[in-house]
């Protein structure tokens, strides 16, 4: 069940009809709806669409087939499960319902009992349906985001300068490039573990600095000289070229470094 009370449009062209089935559905805290005829339906559906929609199959205008195949056409509501309610038991009435795109039938006199499960099940059904199209959606996003970050490592290691991409949120690297792991001999995931205050890049005090921001919310861009230190034990002269980028609610200093040794 979804975190907040289902609601369910009740559609009948009798107003006794209407009101008996939202008795009915009292006790298992749904909200109900109602609509009048299979117009009004429609147009209860598109401003405000339901959990699931208890219709009655034989109505004047408009009547209960009807509605469920314009629903079911429609990629925006074909996933709202609509029970028909039938007073005939004729097998091509039921039928024609199947066809229309009716998940469940029930007969007049409504069951109580009967009505509860059937709703419950649909909507059961329904929230594992939504789940999963959430986790396709999910999973498309994840793979376009993969892929521009494939894209942008690519870029990244195309360029013959280290680059290093400081967040302010945590002042650690949250990228950096092959060249910055040869010039200072760490893998990747450990430069991800560290900072520039590790390698000597800056003081904290240096780094809280960069990322002050001028009039104008923009944070000026720097260029200075430092020796970093290598895990080995060894150390370059370098020359760091830093631009602060916003991404998202975090500020991302890009480091643009060259080693400066023969110079």
């Amino acid at each position: 069940m979804t975190t907040s009370a289902p609601t369910v449009l009740i559609v009948d062209d009798e107003a006794k009809s209407r009101d008996r089935l939202a008795d009915l559905l009292a006790p298992g805290g749904y909200e109900t709806t109602s609509a009048a005829s299979g117009e009004e339906a429609l147009s209860s559906v598109a401003s405000d669409a339901p959990d699931l929609i208890l219709i009655a199959q034989s109505m004047t205008g408009i009547d209960g087939c009807q509605v469920a195949s314009i629903l079911k056409a429609d990629p925006a509501t074909e996933n709202i499960p609509i029970i028909m309610v039938t007073g005939d038991e004729d097998i091509g009435t039921r039928q024609a319902g199947l066809a229309a795109g009716a998940e469940e039938f029930l007969s007049k006199p409504v069951d109580p009992t009967e009505l509860g499960l059937r709703v419950r099940n649909l909507l059961r059904l329904k929230d594992m349906g939504d789940l999963e199209d959430q986790v396709v959606v999910l999973e498309q996003k994840i793979a376009a985001r993969t892929a521009d970050l494939l894209r942008f490592r690519t870029a990244m290691n195309a360029t013959p300068d280290a680059l290093m991409l400081v967040s302010r949120d945590t002042m650690r690297f949250v990228e950096v490039n092959d060249t910055t792991c040869a010039m200072l001999g760490y893998t990747r995931a450990e430069m991800l573990g560290l900072g520039p205050v590790a390698l000597g890049a800056a003081t904290h005090d240096e780094l809280e600095a960069m990322f002050e921001p001028m009039p104008g919310g923009r944070i000026k861009p720097r260029l200075s000289e430092v020796t970093l230190h290598c895990k080995d034990g060894g150390s370059v002269d370098v020359e760091i070229h830093r631009q602060a980028l916003l991404s998202g609610n975090d500020w991302i200093i890009v480091s643009v470094v060259r080693d400066i040794t023969e110079r």
